[in-house]
C-alpha cells in the first residue's frame, strides 16, 4: 500500500500506518530542469526519510503535462522523451525502480488508432532503450474505455511494462456503457498497481473513499483479491481512505 506524495501530510500518514510512498516531486516537469535536479532529489530523500521508507518499495509518478507520447509533433515528442528519461534517472539514482506514466490520450484530440499505433512505438522503444531495469506503469486518465489500455500494454509486450488502473479516472471518463468492474475485468491480465480516490462521477476531485458516488467496498474487495497488484491512495486525504482499506482486510 501507498500514498501519493500530494496528499495530506503524506510521509507523516505513510509512517503512521506502514505504508510506503508514491513520490509526485517527478511528475512536475520544472522539477526536471538540469538547475532543479539536485534539490529535487533531496525533497525526494527529505520525504522518503519522513516516511521511514528508506527500505521498503516506493513508487514515483512520471512527468504529464503537456507531453504525450502519441504527439504528432517531432518536438513534442523529443520533449517527451527528454522528460520521461530524466525521471528514470532520478528514480534509478534513488534506487526507486518503480514508476507510472500517463497514458496521453485526449479524446477528440487523436482517433483511437492513432493513439495507439503511436504510443506503442514510443513506449516500447523509451522501455527498451532506456528504462529497460524499471517497471513502468500506464495509467488512464482520459481514456473512455478499458480495451484501448489492454490493448497497448499487450502490444508492447515487454514483462515491466503493465498497466495501472485509476479508478477515479476511469469513474469520470468512461463512455455510460462502461464501470469500474468493467475497467478491472478488461485490465486483469495486464495490471500491476492501481490509484485509488473517489469523486462525484463528473469531477476528478480525488475524494476520499467513500466520500463519492463510486462503489466503493465492491471494487476494493476486487481488487484487493488481487494479490500482485500494488495500490496507492491519490486522495487529497488518505487517512480515512486507509481506514476504510484496513477495515475491509479484519
Amino acid at each position: 500500500m501507498f500514498i501519493a506524495g500530494f496528499s495530506n501530510r503524506a510521509a507523516e500518514v505513510a509512517k503512521d500506518y506502514g505504508c510506503s510512498l508514491e513520490i509526485n516531486e517527478t511528475c512536475i516537469s520544472e522539477n526536471l530542469d538540469e538547475e532543479k535536479v539536485e534539490e529535487t532529489k533531496a525533497n525526494i530523500r527529505d520525504m522518503i526519510a519522513e516516511g521511514d521508507c528508506f527500505n521498503k518499495k516506493i513508487f514515483a509518478h512520471g512527468p504529464f503535462t503537456e507531453i504525450t507520447p502519441d504527439a504528432m509533433d517531432p518536438k513534442v515528442l523529443k520533449l517527451t522523451w527528454d522528460r520521461y528519461e530524466s525521471a528514470v534517472k532520478i528514480c534509478r539514482e534513488l534506487g526507486i525502480k518503480d514508476i507510472v506514466f500517463h497514458s496521453g490520450y485526449v479524446p477528440r484530440t487523436y482517433y483511437k488508432e492513432w493513439h495507439h499505433k503511436r504510443s506503442v512505438k514510443f513506449l516500447k522503444e523509451f522501455c527498451t532503450k532506456v528504462a529497460g531495469d524499471m517497471n513502468i506503469y500506464i495509467e488512464n486518465v482520459f481514456d473512455d474505455e478499458p480495451y484501448m489500455l489492454r490493448n497497448l500494454i499487450e502490444e508492447i509486450d515487454l514483462i515491466n511494462v503493465k498497466a495501472c488502473l485509476d479508478i477515479g479516472h476511469a469513474n469520470v471518463a468512461s463512455l455510460p456503457e462502461y464501470n469500474v468492474f468493467d475497467w478491472i475485468d478488461v485490465l486483469r491480465p495486464v495490471l500491476g498497481h492501481t490509484h485509488l480516490h473517489d469523486n462525484d462521477g463528473e469531477i476528478d476531485l480525488h475524494l476520499p473513499l467513500g466520500c463519492g458516488v463510486m462503489e466503493v467496498d465492491r471494487t476494493l474487495k476486487e481488487l484487493l483479491a488481487m494479490k500482485d497488484v500494488s495500490m496507492t491512495i491519490e486522495s487529497v486525504d488518505s487517512r480515512e481512505s486507509l481506514d476504510r482499506i484496513f477495515s475491509l482486510l479484519d
